[in-house]
């Protein structure tokens, strides 16, 4: 029990604070309609009394792998923009003639996309039709 505030406030104070944070609501309470309105609004997962340290450990191993990806995900969404930017730009350069522009942004896409190409891959680059 919590002293003054219910495990679903505390919750719903928390999700406030950073909705992407990972909660796991412990009870000894064993009941789906809770269970489905906390998982509603925000928890991570729901674990009852009794439980092993075994099942919580796993619990946790499994939300930092979720979050993990979802950062790797944010993250790489972030990269896939900016490159979509620049081939607009340099699409853009490219049609208006203007190499100084263009070498600017391949130098920059180069710095993000690191060419690290084998020489076969290279050679069936060049061969192959667009």
């Amino acid at each position: 029990m919590l002293p003054k505030l219910s495990g679903e406030q505390t919750l719903n104070q928390m999700m406030a604070i950073n909705k992407n944070q990972s909660v796991i609501i412990v009870t000894a309470l064993d009941k789906p309609n809770v269970q489905n309105k906390v998982l509603l609004n925000g928890a991570s997962e729901y674990l009852c009394k009794p439980f092993s340290l075994d099942d919580l450990k796993t619990l946790c191993q499994t939300l930092l792998n979720k979050s993990k990806l979802l950062h790797q995900a944010h993250y790489l969404d972030s990269r896939l923009n900016v490159v979509r930017n620049l081939i607009w730009l340099l699409d853009y350069s490219l049609r208006h003639n203007e190499t100084v522009r263009v070498k600017e942004i391949m130098t920059t896409l180069k710095g993000i996309l690191p060419n690290n190409l084998t020489e076969d891959e290279k050679i069936s680059l060049l061969t192959t039709e667009v």
